[in-house]
């Protein structure tokens, strides 16, 4: 009987799951449903609930994905329609949960969807060494990621060429070697 539940509902609660596949077979379904199931069963603020994910593409398409989710089992609540997932995610709940406190739980979630912990690996790496910098050992204000190096170097051979370029000492040299702030930035993304 407990293999024919959908796998959301099948997944334990407890502790750290890991949801790993291939490219459109569920991952993100499945996610909401634990999250969801989290918030309504077990009573958790949507930032108590962790979900951490690859890209930024697609910690947005959860975060939307969940809202969307959200809402439409505000809408159920308010009018049910057939849905067999919704449905059992509210019947399936223990049974010392009122349908009111499942409502109420699930408005409090949709009151405060912008404070749920959906963050890419770096982006969670980030927030912890931000708001944790003593505990992590690291610097105040801490270190700084960076997805796209590009500008970063763009910024540093611009301003190497400027500044070098003031000096009498190796402005012949530079000019010699790199032209321009342009030729200095294409040679440092080919020796990249």
């Amino acid at each position: 009987m407990m293999s024919n539940l959908p796998l959301p509902y099948r997944i334990a609660q407890q502790g750290i799951t890991v949801i790993e596949a291939s490219a459109g077979t569920g991952k993100t379904h499945t996610l909401i449903r634990l999250i969801t199931r989290h918030i309504l069963w077990y009573n958790k603020s949507i930032d108590q609930v962790l979900a951490v994910t690859f890209t930024k593409a697609a910690t947005a398409e959860l975060r939307t994905r969940l809202r969307d989710f959200l809402h439409a089992v505000e809408i159920f609540f308010r009018n049910p329609y057939d849905d067999q997932d919704i449905e059992y995610l509210i019947s399936a709940a223990p049974a010392e949960i009122t349908e009111a406190e499942l409502y109420m739980r699930l408005t409090a979630a949709i009151g405060n969807i912008d404070q749920a912990s959906i963050f890419t690996i770096h982006g969670f790496c980030q927030r912890i060494l931000n708001e944790q910098p003593l505990l992590t050992g690291q610097s105040i204000p801490g270190p700084e990621y960076i997805e796209n190096q590009n500008e970063l170097i763009q910024q540093i051979c611009f301003e190497f060429w400027r500044y070098i370029g003031q000096q009498s000492d190796y402005a012949e040299a530079l000019q010699h070697t790199w032209p321009s702030p342009e030729q200095m930035l294409n040679m440092a993304y080919e020796l990249l």
